[in-house]
């Protein structure tokens, strides 16, 4: 509690924080009172793992409720940037507001390389994987979709506001599907926006 404390009190200006983390939520409501309009609560929390489809989830929960209620709570946001409770931002929220502000409409995500075989092996992504027991299982083996670019990086991502708009709203069914083949994968979080950002026409 104390790290992300003190992460919400240094960025608290100006920055709009949507958490999603479930054992923290009573601790965090005596500090929703503190940062009323700039501290918001996942409609759905859940328990998370490191590596499960639950990271995924509640990460594109959070996007939802960002997209459908950010009009009703009146905030404007253009990134949605995808921080764990412990990481503590290097530069100020004004050197991150102008960095990207230039870099408007782009989103940042990392790539894990080009080697995409040794990728798809470390990853597992040839494997079907389903989160139960607060673990992820390794069910079978599967084939991975055609016509999409395969690679990954971390979940600490920076995406663009129109960006979540699409993957949220959209009925794309290329994206549908990336989606339900995250549901079944291991370390989705790392991989989703990656593979959606490369492989649709939003790229």
């Amino acid at each position: 509690m104390g790290s992300l404390s003190n992460l919400l009190l240094h960025l608290w200006q100006q920055l709009i924080l949507c958490i999603r983390q479930d054992y923290l939520f009573r601790e965090l409501l005596l500090l929703n009172r503190k940062l009323p309009n700039n501290v918001r609560f996942v409609a759905k929390r859940r328990a998370t793992i490191w590596g499960g489809a639950s990271l995924l989830s509640v990460l594109l929960s959070a996007m939802e409720d960002l997209v459908k209620h950010a009009d009703d709570w009146n905030w404007k946001w253009d990134y949605v940037i995808n921080l764990s409770e412990s990481d503590f931002p290097l530069k100020t929220t004004a050197q991150l507001e102008k960095f990207l502000s230039l870099s408007n409409g782009k989103n940042f995500i990392k790539s894990h390389g080009r080697d995409v075989q040794k990728f798809i092996l470390k990853q597992g992504l040839d494997k079907t994987f389903l989160e139960c027991e607060n673990r992820m299982w390794r069910i079978g083996d599967r084939s991975l979709p055609r016509g999409i670019v395969i690679d990954g990086g971390s979940d600490w991502v920076a995406l663009h506001r129109e960006f979540v708009h699409y993957i949220i709203t959209t009925n794309d069914t290329l994206v549908e599907g990336l989606k339900t083949v995250f549901k079944y994968t291991l370390l989705p979080a790392e991989n989703c926006g990656y593979m959606t950002n490369c492989s649709t026409r939003r790229a």
